[in-house]
């Protein structure tokens, strides 16, 4: 997804990523939410250590996850009790007892 593309968002409205960061060109969202765009993001472009070290860096996606109209969440669909049972599930066929 492009900046041409995010420019087709509405005044006051937002982009809601619950797919992967790394779809949406950063160079243009980070254009996007500088134009006075909105988005929410379930997965960034980086995580882990990498996303901690964020703070004490300047570079595009520190800047990115700085800004006033960007909200990202704690990706927390992998915590349902849905999704533990299928966990459960799967590693009691790795291990053969299923």
């Amino acid at each position: 997804v492009g900046l041409d593309y995010l420019k087709k968002i509405r005044r006051g409205g937002w982009l809601i990523n619950n797919a992967r960061a790394g779809l949406v060109k950063p160079e243009a969202l980070l254009a996007f939410l500088k134009g006075g765009g909105k988005a929410i993001f379930d997965v960034f472009y980086v995580e882990g250590t990498d996303f901690e070290s964020l703070a004490s860096k300047k570079n595009l996606f520190a800047e990115i996850a700085t800004m006033p109209g960007f909200f990202l969440t704690s990706h927390t669909a992998a915590f349902s009790p849905e999704t533990f049972e299928e966990y459960g599930v799967g590693l009691l066929k790795i291990v053969g007892q299923i």
